[in-house]
């Protein structure tokens, strides 16, 4: 009885796509964000760093050195020169029907583990507290505590298993992307708009607001023919700092059959958020403008062709801040909301048509810039987030 032996290269080829993707998002997800405009008022943004920062050191936040009774002086490491003067602004962020990622869960519960919430305030270094000892000393012991639970089977386990979600989710978007240009059309215009809501609106929005706001949007899109007629597919992602401020990250992708110009879409969708969607609480920012496509040296969005490998290579790097646990929901009001969703995925018949391609290439080729394109400061193991001085380029993240 005769067999078939032949390789399955449809199987091979995407088993070494799903490699070198993994390999792009663990180096991706190495790079420490030190531009940090952005999180100014998002402590839990450095609360996460402090956990990460204690966890890849044993070092101490204080040494002591004892000189002459009874006189004890301290110095100050890496972590206690970075984050002491901080602990406050932490402790005082903490809401207890609220749902932490587990970076920030961690660090709550070791407060709690050692009665610091809504008992204890550091004063300085060498001040004696309510447990007769010196605040230096019970710094010490929140990393200690830290490191304690940080480095249990249990804790690594969750960890472990957020990253392979978080990894898989990367490798299922930018196979549904590259289903849009294979299935649907060759040339697509991506659109980038982040949509949020006003300062003055965000201290009297209630509880669910923004994710009500966020689904009138998508089912609303089949209504609007004029402004989303062409539109074939969309990613979001949900984020919420500690001052409950929602906000909404957006990549669209359009036919250019009527409108050609990305710009004009990110300023329609933006209008239409603000006017129709939120009556005058939201706000937005279009990131096709071309003051804010300046700022990258690849542009990953307007348009793009499928045999356009660089600029797919740099849509990477949106749909990997699209997924980065890192950067995903911190803080959360129902243990199931959800911070992250896209289209359908097309099936090839689906196709709608459109000029023969005049270039036929491997619609993957351009994963081959993996190999070559990974930059050696992503390569680097990471240093101490408060370490790091060198800002990183602007287009090393395309989704900020």
């Amino acid at each position: 009885m005769a067999t078939n032996d032949a390789p399955d290269i449809n199987s091979d080829q995407s088993k070494l796509a799903d490699e070198r993707l993994t390999r792009f998002y663990n180096a991706y997800r190495k790079i420490i964000r030190t531009d940090s405009t952005e999180y100014q008022a998002d402590l839990l943004f450095f609360i996460e760093m402090f956990v990460s920062d204690c966890l890849a050191t044993n070092e101490a936040g204080y040494t002591f050195r004892h000189l002459a009774p009874p006189r004890i002086t301290y110095v100050a490491k890496s972590l206690g020169v970075a984050y002491f003067d901080q602990l406050n602004r932490y402790l005082d962020i903490y809401i207890p029907k609220y749902v932490y990622s587990p970076k920030i869960e961690l660090f709550f519960q070791a407060c709690k583990d050692l009665g610091l919430i809504d008992q204890h305030r550091f004063i300085a270094p060498m001040a004696m507290n309510r447990y007769g000892e010196r605040d230096a000393e019970t710094f010490n012991k929140l990393i200690e505590r830290i490191r304690k639970s940080g480095r249990m089977p249990k804790y690594k386990a969750r960890i472990a298993k957020d990253s392979y979600r978080s990894t898989k989710r990367f490798i299922n978007l930018v196979r549904y992307v590259d289903a849009l240009f294979e299935h649907v059309r060759s040339q697509l215009l991506v659109v980038r708009v982040d949509l949020s809501y006003r300062k003055e609106e965000i201290e009297t929005m209630k509880l669910g607001q923004a994710q009500e706001d966020l689904k009138h949007f998508l089912d609303n899109m089949k209504g609007k023919p004029k402004l989303f007629g062409d539109l074939v597919g969309y990613i979001w992602k949900l984020e919420r700092s500690n001052t409950g401020g929602d906000h909404f990250h957006l990549l669209f992708f359009f036919t250019n059959d009527h409108i050609s110009s990305d710009e004009r879409y990110g300023r329609e969708i933006g209008e239409y958020w603000i006017d129709t969607i939120t009556k005058g609480r939201g706000r937005y920012r279009n990131c096709n403008t071309q003051y804010e496509k300046s700022k990258h040296r690849w542009p990953a969005i307007g348009s793009v062709k499928y045999y356009d490998d660089q600029k797919r290579y740099s849509l990477l790097y949106v749909l990997a801040y699209f997924c980065k646990d890192e950067q995903s929901l911190r803080i959360k009001t129902k243990q199931k909301t959800r911070a992250f969703g896209r289209g359908v995925m097309p099936s090839p018949r689906e196709n709608v048509g459109g000029r023969p391609r005049s270039i036929e290439i491997d619609h993957g080729s351009y994963l081959s810039l993996i190999d070559c394109n990974l930059n050696k400061a992503m390569r680097r193991p990471p240093k101490p987030a408060q370490l790091i001085e060198q800002t990183l380029p602007l287009f090393w993240i395309q989704g900020f």
